[in-house]
Order: C-alpha cells, then structure tokens, then sequence
C-alpha cells in the first residue's frame, strides 16, 4: 500500500466565522466536503426559511467548494445530510 498525502481546506469565510471544521479534505483524486451548514458564507446565523433554504444554501456552500471547471463533471458517491431540531 503507498501513502496518498491529504490537505485540507479552511475558507476565508469558515475561518471568519470562528467555525471549527475543514470545507473539504483532498485525498489524492477524491475530494471529501464536510462541515456544510444551511448558513451564508462568513455568518453563524441560519438562511431564514426553513429546512427548504438551508438545504439549498448547504448545496451552494457543497458547490462552491468544488474545484473551477470541474464542477459539472463531479460524481458524488455520498451525501448525508444531518437534521437537528435546535
């Protein structure tokens, strides 16, 4: 088995806002996202309008995340969204 290098990525905005998880973790050709909240870039504070409008700002943070032109061409192999009731 050979050793694959990892690096992590911290956005400006995840940083700004203090939050304590890594955007994504690239591991050779796979590229892990983690830590995607329903919540606008920079902030601590919930899109207003439900689970509806989080779920698809958590999808707009998921996608800016990935790397310029190959956004299209990306296969997820997982997705788990995780609900609270805080």
């Amino acid at each position: 088995m050979t050793r694959t290098d990892a690096s992590v990525d911290r956005s400006p905005e995840t940083r700004a806002a203090d939050l304590p998880f890594s955007d994504a973790v690239r591991v050779g050709e796979l590229l892990f996202l983690s830590g995607q909240l329903g919540i606008r870039p920079g902030e601590k504070q919930l899109v207003p309008g439900g689970i509806e409008a989080e779920t698809a700002q958590c999808v707009r943070c998921q996608r800016a995340r990935l790397p310029g032109p190959d956004r299209a061409r990306v296969h997820r192999a997982l997705w788990t969204p995780r609900l609270t009731t805080r």
